[in-house]
């Protein structure tokens, strides 16, 4: 299997107002994803991470773009339907090859398989397509059944933070780890957060 290096860009998560430097991410890197929306919000920065990004694709391919959704389930207002909708409307319509991510971290009492196949399938009715991943660390894949996730043919984004760019991820519920997230701390070039 290659090996391809990615950027996650997030103005809230990675502490960062400025624009990335996207001549030279495309450089560095074979794929970005970046996040959209949290919540029922915006990025400030995905209007013009979104423009560049298509950008450098064009003009020196094949950057591979993925938009994500960062799920505050735990806020009442944060429905499935709600979040998809406020997501899908921001990033507007997909240009080819483009994907779709969910990023679920925060702490929610409720049925979090329930809530991704809803937000999943409000995509799906939307798009005719489900999302392409989720973001999951090792504890919350190993400790739920995501067969209903894994069967909508939703791939799995692994935070595995063990250092290493080459070593390879193994789940229990997915039959393969699609991207491995292996650093949350690490410095790339074009990247104005960590």
């Amino acid at each position: 299997m290659e090996e391809l290096f990615g950027v996650d860009l997030s103005s809230i998560g990675q502490g960062y107002l400025s624009p990335a430097d996207w001549d030279t991410l495309n450089n560095v890197c074979n794929f970005v994803i970046m996040q959209a929306t949290y919540g029922t919000i915006t990025d400030e920065q995905i209007a013009n991470n979104q423009a560049q990004a298509r950008r450098v694709q064009a003009a020196a391919g094949p950057l591979g773009i993925t938009y994500y959704h960062f799920a505050y389930p735990q806020f009442a207002v944060n429905t499935p339907q709600a979040s998809a909708q406020t997501f899908l409307s921001t990033i507007g319509e997909r240009q080819v090859g483009e994907s779709l991510a969910l990023d679920w971290e925060q702490p929610y009492g409720g049925d979090q398989v329930k809530w991704i196949c809803d937000f999943s399938d409000y995509v799906y009715a939307e798009t005719g397509r489900h999302i392409d991943w989720l973001y999951l660390n090792q504890s919350q894949e190993s400790s739920i059944d995501w067969s209903p996730v894994v069967a909508r043919g939703i791939q799995l984004w692994l935070a595995k933070y063990d250092g290493s760019k080459t070593a390879v991820a193994t789940a229990v519920h997915w039959p393969s780890v699609s991207i491995k997230q292996w650093t949350d701390i690490d410095v790339v070039a074009g990247n104005p957060g960590k």
